[in-house]
């Protein structure tokens, strides 16, 4: 499935210089890719199906204004898997 996550405009996502990495609750890496769409907006690729509307958070740091450093971006909120 694919799914595009707006990540609430707080910070600019700066490109990606490695591979951002899916996640249950900022633990468990979950099958999965995630491309930068704009600043605000990535593409979720995962064989995994939840609920539209479901939660996500990011992981990273902030790179100076508002940019960020995206590294992870975390499924949350009781995620609905294929099985």
């Amino acid at each position: 499935m694919k799914y595009y996550a707006k990540l609430g405009g707080q910070y600019r996502i700066d490109d990606f210089i490695d591979n951002v990495e899916l996640r249950l609750d900022h633990t468990q890496i979950l099958p999965g890719s995630i491309t930068k769409i704009d600043t605000d907006t990535v593409l979720i690729d995962t064989p995994l199906q939840y609920r539209l509307g479901q939660g996500v958070s990011i992981g990273g740091y902030e790179t100076g204004g508002k940019g960020f450093r995206l590294i992870e971006v975390s499924i949350t909120d009781y995620p609905v898997f294929q099985d």
